[in-house]
């Protein structure tokens, strides 16, 4: 079966025989002693697979159709492989055909949720290999790879319809106790104007959610407040060094380049009000404070200004004529 010639035929919606021979494969990898057996013996197959022709147009509707049910399969399969190798997970870190599926799949979770999915795991698989083991090589290859992909996901250019995958793939390299160095690799990488732009969405989500779906938005409202918080600290410490090109580069970073501040201000002065959790209200004054002692004469004016007139509008509220 796994040297069938159909195996890498054209991609097309025709080729009905690809699909069912991928999803033979799918079931019969659900027995482990199949995949240790590929893995151990079939080591020309174990080549071939990655280099499987994928075709996608994200305009042809027939072609979408196929890949969703197809691409699904097809990275569950690499991901299965991962799981039980680390040589596997390192040829896939380091395949062009890898990163071509980040590049022109992954984006567009709306049309491939589950191939997208499938390719988020295999993602974290690799970058959360036991580093231990791993001679200096192979964790360097592990830190190119994570450094490829947050290059990769804040450069989508649709992030409003993305943003599950890059908040999913960051928290996972990005925990709250990341080091500052790991915190970088965001700020340079337009990481604020990204997150910003995220939160803005989950915002409105919030606000929008039933009470059983308002759990996880907080979840991921809470994370973002720290989150944010944390590049803001990593920023001020690298402002604070010796002038440098770096610091001078952060200080735009935080300033000129970061546009969304002023509205995410006044969307945190929000998040104050008593119907929120305390804890939300709690990381909303704390990176208030955070990105306050950042702002100009101007802009503290304005913040003084939105402050007063909320105030007027809720008492106008409380009181009415």
């Amino acid at each position: 079966l796994i040297s069938h010639p159909k195996l890498t035929e054209d991609h097309t919606i025709n080729n009905g025989n690809k699909l069912l021979i991928f999803i033979l494969l799918q079931q019969l990898l659900t027995e482990k002693i199949f995949l240790t057996n590929i893995l151990n013996y079939e080591h020309d197959f174990k080549q071939q697979l990655p280099m499987c022709l994928i075709i996608v147009d994200h305009e042809d509707q027939e072609l979408i159709l196929y890949n969703r049910l197809f691409l699904f399969i097809y990275y569950n399969i690499l991901k299965q492989f991962c799981q039980y190798s680390w040589s596997y997970c390192k040829e896939l870190a380091l395949h062009k055909n890898m990163s071509w599926a980040l590049k022109n799949v992954l984006p567009y979770v709306q049309l491939y949720p589950d191939a997208c999915e499938q390719l988020s795991s295999i993602c974290k698989i690799i970058s959360h290999t036991n580093r231990d083991n791993l001679s200096n090589e192979d964790q360097q290859i592990i830190q190119e790879f994570k450094k490829d992909l947050y290059i990769l996901i804040y450069r989508f250019n649709d992030i409003r319809s993305s943003w599950t995958i890059i908040l999913d793939l960051t928290r996972d390299m990005c925990d709250l106790q990341a080091s500052h160095d790991e915190r970088l690799q965001i700020l340079n990488r337009r990481g604020l104007p990204v997150l910003t732009t995220i939160f803005f969405t989950i915002f409105s989500l919030y606000h929008d959610q039933t009470q059983t779906q308002i759990l996880t938005i907080q979840n991921d409202l809470i994370y973002l407040l720290c989150l944010i918080a944390n590049l803001l600290d990593t920023a001020d410490i690298n402002i604070k060094k010796p002038q440098t090109n770096s610091t001078i580069n952060m200080r735009n970073i935080v300033g000129t380049q970061w546009k969304e501040k002023m509205e995410l201000v006044g969307k945190l002065l929000l998040l104050l009000n008593s119907y929120n959790s305390s804890e939300i209200r709690q990381r909303a004054v704390e990176l208030l404070k955070k990105i306050i002692v950042q702002l100009t004469i101007q802009d503290l004016t304005h913040v003084a200004l939105h402050v007063k007139t909320t105030h007027e509008q809720a008492a106008a509220q409380s009181h009415p004529q």
